[in-house]
Formats: C-alpha cells, sequence, structure tokens
C-alpha cells in the first residue's frame, strides 16, 4: 500500500494537492505537532482490508486447534524475532495466548487486542533478555514472609 506523508497545516492550506493521492487508493499520513498523527484514506480501502484481516483471522482460528503451536510460534518467529528470548514455557503460553485473542478478536471484528498481547510479550521477553532483571524476578522478594492480619468489617468503609 502506498503511502504518502504530509504535513497536518499544509493539509489544511492545500487540501486539494492531497485529495488526488487518496482518490488514487494511496494512504496519506497527516503529521501534528500536537498530537499523533491522522490517517487519512479512502473508506472502502479500510473496509476492504478489515474484511481481509477478519478473514484471515478467522480461518488461523479454525486452522490453530489442528496444528501444534510450536508451527504457528515458527510462523511468527520472522515477524516477531523477540520470541527467541522467551524459555520453551513462556513460548508455548504466548502461543496458547495469541491463539485465543486472535480467535475471539476475529468472532468480534476487532483486532486491537492483539497488538496489546503483542506489546505484553514483547515487554515479557525484553526481561528474559536481561539475564541481572530476569535473576532479580525470580528470587523472592524482602518481607514476603510477613503475615498481615484481613481488615476489620467495615474498616473499608471509613
Amino acid at each position: 500500500m502506498a503511502r504518502a506523508v504530509e504535513s497536518w497545516s499544509d493539509f489544511l492550506r492545500e487540501p486539494t494537492r492531497v485529495l488526488p493521492q487518496v482518490e488514487r487508493g494511496e494512504v496519506v499520513i497527516l503529521r501534528r505537532r500536537d498530537g499523533p498523527a491522522l490517517r487519512l484514506g479512502l473508506e472502502s480501502k479500510a473496509e476492504d482490508e478489515k474484511v481481509g484481516t477478519e478473514i484471515a483471522a478467522l480461518v488461523l482460528a479454525k486452522l490453530m486447534p489442528r496444528m501444534q503451536r510450536s508451527l504457528l510460534v515458527e510462523a511468527l518467529r520472522p515477524r516477531l524475532p523477540w520470541t527467541r528470548f522467551l524459555p520453551p514455557p513462556a513460548l508455548e503460553e504466548f502461543g496458547r495466548e495469541f491463539a485465543e485473542t486472535l480467535e475471539a478478536c476475529a468472532s468480534i471484528g476487532n483486532m486491537n487486542r492483539i497488538a496489546e498481547v503483542l506489546a505484553d510479550w514483547k515487554r515479557t521477553a525484553e526481561t528474559y533478555a536481561d539475564p541481572a532483571l530476569a535473576s532479580d524476578l525470580r528470587r523472592p522478594l524482602p518481607g514476603t514472609d510477613t503475615r498481615v492480619s484481613r481488615p476489620a468489617r467495615g474498616a473499608e468503609e471509613r
């Protein structure tokens, strides 16, 4: 997909310069100083992309129960090289969570949660990639042997 980048202020001054790009099916990214960039494109093209993504996700979700999780993870690895830092049990958990989330997202036509799952697991991989940090997180925390009494009934109302 072709993309053009324009500034928001240039677009506001000369919108007719940008519209032909959009009408050709290109996506125009409008950069703003005071906020995140905006994406300008044809609704029909966005809908086509959404339908394609949803169908691909549904097909993959239906095939996943018949395939080994390791095959799924291997298929994702070129796009997600950080998965190499996950130890085998975590890699298995990642594959399971990814598959389940993908199926759920496809069923409602909203893929936003997949990005959250990937971001969470990438942060986990970053932790495993730092041996000192991973070691610190595996050891018991100081003070974890202290028992705390249950609050008296009604204490939360004060």
